[in-house]
């Protein structure tokens, strides 16, 4: 049995504020490995240990979607700004253990915490390229089919600030905008294969499945995280589910009937553009006319 932490962490603390701020109830947080009872994060609150309870109030308005957590911390937010900068969408980052939900984040930019709005359009410049606009241009759309080929959902796409929503991007698709929709259609597909790909990520990756646990005469051993596992087995199977409707002819574990049809279609329509211009071809059954040596000599009967 794991010894319960009694007193004031500051470092437990931020982790529990995290973790509210996704969505996470403070039971379901407490029963993970390491974490204080909810009795004991209750008490925290109610003597508001270094700002705890405001922190607490903040983090559960931002997890359940009614308002935004205003802390702020330079090192997150370098964190956030380099994955930003190396190509990464805001979506992703803020998935990372640690760090903030995405509505944190936009509020940070909005009242320019720490000259964080002039630092994160840097980032954005140089990890994304020239920042578009919501209507129509060459950049935004040429921003939204490099991502898609990376891999990345369009609603995590269009989450990003100055984005369009991702009811704009599938008009223009219906609309073609400067052929914008088979450039989509192919960046959908080259996106997928990358997913296919991150399988063998998912699978492979063992960095963070054993956790330290304290025993009761102070020893600590390495165990298997319980949940890592389960988690990865659903990020897996959650992908191996979409790839095969997406791509069938790829994927698809039974034949393709639609893409047998489709072959099908294709030469039925290369022998209609073949027929007509056959004659004078030989058959099969016909035999080719054996043509005579050019050194016989002619015959005198004919």
């Amino acid at each position: 049995m794991t010894r319960r932490l009694t007193f004031y962490d500051p470092e437990i603390a931020e982790r529990i504020v995290a973790e509210v701020a996704r969505g996470r109830t403070l039971t379901d947080i407490c029963r993970d490995e390491g974490m204080p009872a909810d009795d004991t994060v209750r008490r925290w609150m109610a003597f508001d240990r270094q700002g705890f309870a405001a922190r607490m109030q903040d983090a559960r308005l931002t997890g359940h979607g009614r308002a935004c957590h205003n802390w702020y911390s330079r090192d997150i937010a370098d964190r956030i700004l380099d994955g930003i900068a190396a190509g990464r969408t805001m979506a992703s980052v803020c998935r990372d253990i640690g760090l903030p939900c995405r509505a944190t984040v936009v509020h940070w930019i909005r009242d320019d915490h720490d000259g964080f709005a002039a630092r994160y359009r840097q980032a954005r410049e140089i990890g994304h390229g020239k920042p578009g606009r919501v209507t129509y241009s060459p950049e935004i759309a040429d921003r939204i089919i490099v991502l898609l080929m990376r891999g990345e959902m369009l609603s995590d796409i269009c989450q990003e600030p100055d984005m369009p929503h991702p009811n704009s991007v599938l008009t223009w698709v219906a609309e073609n905008r400067e052929s914008f929709a088979a450039r989509y259609r192919e960046a959908r597909q080259t996106g997928y294969h990358m997913v296919a790909d991150g399988l063998f990520g998912i699978t492979d990756d063992r960095s963070n499945d054993w956790i330290v646990r304290c025993k009761e005469d102070g020893t600590v051993e390495m165990i298997l995280d319980s949940e890592r596992v389960p988690r990865a087995r659903l990020r897996f199977d959650s992908r191996r589910w979409v790839l095969p409707k997406v791509l069938p002819r790829d994927y698809g574990d039974r034949p393709n009937l639609q893409a047998r049809r489709d072959d099908e279609s294709d030469m039925a329509e290369f022998l209609k553009l073949l027929n007509g211009r056959s004659r004078g071809l030989p058959s099969e059954d016909e035999p080719l006319e054996e043509e005579a040596p050019d050194n016989e000599p002619p015959n005198d009967d004919a």
